[in-house]
């Protein structure tokens, strides 16, 4: 029985050592794709091209609506639910991107941080013309320029200011800024990356919040 109880203070000791040694390293990602950035840099024209491709898949086509899952988007709660992304082209031109779900509905007081809306760039520049550059908040730069089967979404203040107002819905409390989102799409699906922006002592970074993976349900036909 001492041996017996030895032995597993030895572990224990043993274990707590580990953990102590593994929380102190500083471990490099192992990545198992390229990243999104290996993808080859389109030019003006090609950007062009890709957002006339784009309005027809919503327009001509009608693939203007995918169907999937989301998880953890904006909010710890929200950990797999059936949402839809829709995309309409806006009077001035724009295309508006917007997700919706029931909130967790079933649950009775889930969150709810939605539907949220952002308008759709094939690229970003600053004011300068130069793509906007920014850092995650693991110290990954994400650039974001023109790339093959890539666009963006950006959420409008106005949307921001709607959130806020929300977070009286939302145990996650004040949203920390507006979202941004990486989608990589084809013609019937779709996988959307979310990330917040969060500024803290005058640095903005990006924060991961969630994703989505969905198809077109159906496609509207006329009579």
């Amino acid at each position: 029985m001492k041996n017996s109880r030895t032995l597993t203070l030895a572990g224990i000791l043993l274990l707590t050592t580990f953990s102590g040694t593994a929380k102190a390293l500083d471990i490099a990602n192992d990545p198992v794709t390229a990243s999104i950035e290996k993808r080859p840099t389109l030019t003006e024209q090609q950007v062009r091209d890709a957002k006339e491709l784009f309005h027809d898949y919503i327009t001509t086509y009608k693939c203007d609506q995918f169907t999937g899952q989301a998880q953890y988007v904006l909010s710890s709660l929200n950990l797999s639910l059936k949402s839809d992304v829709r995309y309409s082209v806006e009077l001035n031109g724009t295309v508006l991107f917007q997700i919706a779900t029931n909130g967790n509905a079933w649950w009775g007081r889930g969150d709810a941080t939605w539907p949220m809306q952002g308008l759709v760039y094939f690229e970003l520049k600053d004011k300068q013309g130069q793509p906007v550059k920014l850092q995650t908040d693991e110290g990954k730069e994400v650039t974001f320029s023109g790339q093959k089967g890539i666009f963006y979404v950006v959420e409008s203040e106005k949307n921001l200011e709607v959130r806020k107002v929300q977070k009286i819905y939302n145990k996650q409390g004040v949203p920390a800024g507006r979202f941004f989102a990486i989608v990589q799409y084809d013609l019937l699906n779709q996988k959307i990356d979310f990330y917040e922006l969060v500024e803290n002592d005058g640095k903005a970074t990006l924060a991961r919040r969630g994703s989505f993976e969905g198809i077109v349900p159906h496609v509207h036909r006329n009579n």
